[in-house]
């Protein structure tokens, strides 16, 4: 229950019962514990340190304060210099989350280094392709023009066979020569066939850059897409850590709002400021002190409610004081 580190003082209120002002998270908290060793609480206490003869001397200390407002306010120092501690914790988390996000604007403006990288060579990839693009284009210009040759020689070697057949109708007696000129047609036939064979390889080539073409269009579309999804990647990771950094800020702004209201009181400038002295907030906070202290727990119904309808600070400690004689 109790630790070196979360008990801030211990005093006996009588021989029976101690006084325990410790730390519960972020809330200072005063506990009356029953002076029993056979009690997990006393045996606690001891283990943190807090010996009777340590307890005793504390007991003197706070005895020679005879003034009950001036013990309260050594308790509400001693947890505001563990509150101040706690924010200083908080500091330190801030910096770090600080220094992360530092470290990843650096690794942002890497990625756009990257990107832009990445970039120039998609750019490099769209050159490369418009000159493929230009090179097909010329080749299939020059398909054409040897289809139409082909076509052409085809069509003369139509009116040579036909001015042959004429010739060996006629001319009987140029027998021969009508021979030479059919196995003229017949070598020229066959380098025909042979321009035909030449023009499908050509078309077949043809077919293949098409395909290159086709396989480096994809390839840029897939460059394109990893573009996105890199960038898209690079904010999820930003507003993940600028939300984080939202949240951390506002929790450190509200503890540091909550230690204000618990121990940024000044006692006695309630007490003897007049306008503090009516001050409706401060009343408000004074009577919920009070009202918690374990010594006014057990206190008739009575004075309870005078203490609730108290309007000013001083009436209030008035009433607090003479029920505690």
């Amino acid at each position: 229950m109790f630790t070196p580190e979360n008990v801030l003082s211990a005093e006996f209120i009588n021989d029976n019962f101690i006084k325990v002002t410790h730390k519960d998270s972020d809330n200072v908290l005063v506990t009356t514990i029953q002076k029993n060793p056979r009690k997990e609480s006393y045996k606690s206490l001891i283990s943190s340190g807090w010996t009777l003869k340590r307890i005793k001397e504390r007991t003197k200390e706070l005895q020679k304060i005879e003034d009950p407002n001036v013990r309260r306010i050594e308790v509400i120092a001693n947890g505001y210099s563990w509150a101040i501690s706690q924010l200083e914790d908080k500091q330190g988390q801030f910096d770090t989350l600080k220094d992360q996000l530092k470290d990843l604007y650096h690794e942002q403006q890497q990625a756009s280094k990257n990107l832009e990288s990445l970039y120039t060579e998609q750019k490099d990839v769209m050159s490369n392709l418009q000159d493929l693009y230009q090179e097909q284009q010329q080749a299939a210009r020059t398909l054409n023009d040897l289809y139409s040759e082909s076509q052409a020689a085809q069509q003369n070697l139509a009116e040579l066979y036909n001015e042959q057949k004429e010739s060996a109708n006629t001319l009987s007696e140029l027998y021969s020569e009508s021979k030479t000129a059919q196995q003229n047609l017949a070598e020229l036939y066959d380098e025909q066939k042979n321009a035909t064979g030449t023009l499908k390889e050509l078309y077949n080539e043809h077919e293949t850059a098409q395909s290159h073409l086709a396989e480096l269009y994809t390839e840029k579309e897939v460059a394109e897409i990893r573009m996105k999804e890199s960038q898209k990647d690079v904010d999820v990771r930003m507003q993940k850590l600028r939300d984080k950094l939202e949240r951390n800020k506002d929790k450190l702004q509200k503890n540091y709002e909550q230690y204000q209201e618990l121990y940024g009181m000044n006692i006695t400038d309630s007490l003897l400021d007049d306008d503090k002295n009516f001050d409706k907030e401060l009343v408000f906070k004074l009577k919920l002190e009070i009202l918690a202290d374990e010594r006014f727990k057990t206190k008739e119904k009575e004075i309870k409610s005078q203490i609730r309808k108290s309007k000013t600070c001083r009436q209030l400690m008035k009433i607090a004081l003479e029920a505690l004689e």
